[in-house]
């Protein structure tokens, strides 16, 4: 009886220091049916840590490489806009993107990404809307219009290309050319219209 529970005592101590340093050596599994049942519900710990810490790796490892890939976009999309910007200034024009939808016209709050700016337009409209708004009335229904046909045309042979007062911040007119093309998918459908708007006025 003392042997048996000298045994015990042993076994338990061995599991307690195991739990104490689960990394640490492994303690033979003991043969008392009640020891053996602690042993494996230890195991079974054993393994949902394991389990746990490989889980957390992998997803430390994919953080990191969203990281990576964030990175890397923000640093191409700055290259990108640095590249318009470049090209406006040689063209002396500004370069405009929208994502028009599905509609013959873009919808109020499409927004519109410039390149930059110019001296007559200083701070060019960040919305479709508020674009429409600032061309000349008598100008306003032929540029939609111009631009309904351009992205109605599925096949891409209409193009967009208009001139047509716009106002400034100040409230003036000035003639600006507008032209663009558009990005469509398989069946057509535009997906981004890009142009460049021309301050001609004389």
């Amino acid at each position: 009886m003392l042997l048996s529970i000298g045994s015990t005592r042993r076994a338990l101590s061995a599991l307690a220091d195991a739990f104490d340093d689960p990394d640490g050596a492994q303690p033979e599994a003991p043969t008392d049916p009640l020891l053996l049942r602690i042993f494996a519900g230890r195991q079974r710990l054993l393994a949902e840590r394991a389990a746990l810490q490989a889980q957390a790796a992998e997803r430390d490892a994919e953080l990191q490489r969203l990281h990576v890939e964030r990175e890397y976009s923000q640093a191409a999309l700055l290259e990108h806009e640095q590249r318009w910007q470049l090209a406006g200034r040689v063209a002396d024009a500004l370069f405009w993107e929208i994502q028009p939808g599905a509609g013959a016209r873009p919808p109020s709050d499409t927004a519109v990404y410039w390149t930059s700016s110019l001296p007559s337009l200083p701070q060019p409209p960040e919305y479709f809307g508020l674009w429409s708004e600032r061309l000349h009335p008598d100008d306003r229904k032929a540029n939609l219009d111009a631009l309904a046909r351009h992205l109605e045309d599925r096949g891409g042979h209409t193009p967009y290309e208009i001139e047509a007062r716009i106002a400034d911040n100040d409230g003036h007119y000035r003639w600006f050319r507008i032209h663009a093309a558009t990005r469509r998918d398989e069946q057509g459908s535009a997906l981004t219209t890009v142009g460049s708007l021309r301050d001609i006025h004389e």
